[in-house]
């Protein structure tokens, strides 16, 4: 399937950098922007529901214990950051691949979850943020890359 997504159209130079390059920016990007709003989010749920004192995340039972007694706002924040992030990682995607290709996006989106379900093996959440953060990640890239191209008026090229 990669080999497929770099070799379906023709490598070209555009502005100077290869077809394959533009994608491989493409995702990166995309990654970067998601990555900094997870943490946009979680900084903000932070403010919101402060941890207690002496709190660390590598003491398991503590994180258990205060990710497992948050209200439900701030598990709502983290639900809302995590999908965000997709949805943010879908459209810069779009933007920094020439050609919009909605192929980056689905990468972009396959990479976020595969993120997701490392962070969630090591850290403890409820059962509420692991379903919904694994089933809203990838339709909202998909989303971010259509609400980008239909409605930024932004031209794909096939």
């Amino acid at each position: 399937m990669v080999v497929l997504f770099f070799t379906q159209e023709k490598h070209t130079p555009m502005d100077g950098n290869t077809f394959m390059g533009q994608k491989l920016m493409a995702v990166v990007f995309g990654m970067v922007a998601a990555v900094i709003c997870i943490v946009a989010f979680d900084s903000i749920n932070l403010m919101v529901y402060p941890p207690p004192k002496n709190f660390s995340y590598e003491n398991t039972e503590m994180a258990k214990a205060y990710l497992f007694n948050a209200p439900g706002y701030a598990k709502l924040i983290i639900i809302l950051g995590l999908a965000f992030a997709g949805f943010i990682g879908g459209m810069v995607s779009a933007k920094f691949d020439k050609s919009s290709d909605k192929r980056t996006a689905w990468i972009v989106g396959g990479l976020l979850f595969v993120q997701y379900v490392i962070n969630f093996s090591y850290i403890p959440y409820p059962v509420v943020i692991i379903v919904a953060g694994l089933a809203l990640v990838v339709p909202a890239t998909y989303l971010g890359y259509f609400v980008f191209v239909k409605y930024l008026k932004v031209k794909v090229t096939k």
